[in-house]
């Protein structure tokens, strides 16, 4: 991953690969729901920060059961190119 990148990430597995596997430089941002434990949210994380900074890396990371709930996402980042 780059050294600037922003990871999402949705609860579940995804939360324990992104705790144990991810090197923090000091510039990399994590984005996830860390108070509510929202199930789906990863996609939804990664558009805003893709589009407020598209020269930058955006890393989503989601589970099973949330890449199929946020499937629909994938529409819209068809429509955002």
């Amino acid at each position: 991953a780059a050294e600037d990148a922003i990871f999402t990430f949705d609860v579940g597995t995804p939360v324990i690969w992104t705790a144990r596997h991810l090197k923090t430089n000091g510039k990399r941002r994590i984005l996830g729901s860390f108070s509510h434990g929202s199930m789906a949210n990863a996609m939804m994380h990664a558009i805003g920060p893709q589009n407020a900074c598209p020269n930058r890396q955006v890393i989503s990371l989601s589970g099973d059961g949330g890449f199929t709930m946020m499937m629909g996402e994938m529409l819209t980042l068809k429509q955002l190119n």
